[in-house]
């Protein structure tokens, strides 16, 4: 995986799009102009990497996704991105913030998949909560 540009917290209704040479860049492009379309209110702001990095969506909180929402994607995607999702309860955010090391989570998800929105809608507020916890969702197709 590529270097994220830049580390700063977006807020919420902010995307950051980091493309790079990768051919699957224009795709994820092609995507966020759609969003923005859709959604006006939607800030994306655009960074290109040279090189081979993996193209990416970074959403408010850090967390990553590689490649585009489809199908049983899309509403755990609007969900993070537009901040509905609950906060962890307050005894995981406890656990959370006694995390001293950095971990990195790879969630791959299929737009088939009837479990996956479910898995992205429970590891997304995790990652958004701790910013040691990384949180990469990948599509797997």
């Amino acid at each position: 995986m590529g270097t994220d540009v830049g580390h700063e917290v977006l807020p919420a209704m902010a995307l950051r799009l980091i493309t790079s040479e990768d051919p699957r860049s224009l795709r994820l492009e092609t995507f966020c102009d759609a969003l923005t379309r859709l959604r006006p209110d939607l800030d994306v702001r655009r960074l290109h990497e040279g090189g081979q990095a993996l193209p990416r969506l970074v959403l408010p909180g850090g967390v990553r996704y590689i490649g585009v929402p489809e199908g049983q994607e899309t509403a755990p995607f609007e969900d993070a991105v537009s901040g509905r999702l609950p906060l962890p309860p307050p005894r995981l955010s406890e656990r959370l913030a006694s995390l001293r090391l950095p971990a990195e989570l790879n969630l791959y998800v299929s737009s088939r998949c009837t479990f996956c929105p479910l898995a992205v809608r429970s590891l997304v507020p995790l990652a958004a909560a701790q910013p040691r916890l990384r949180l990469a969702i990948v599509d797997a197709e």
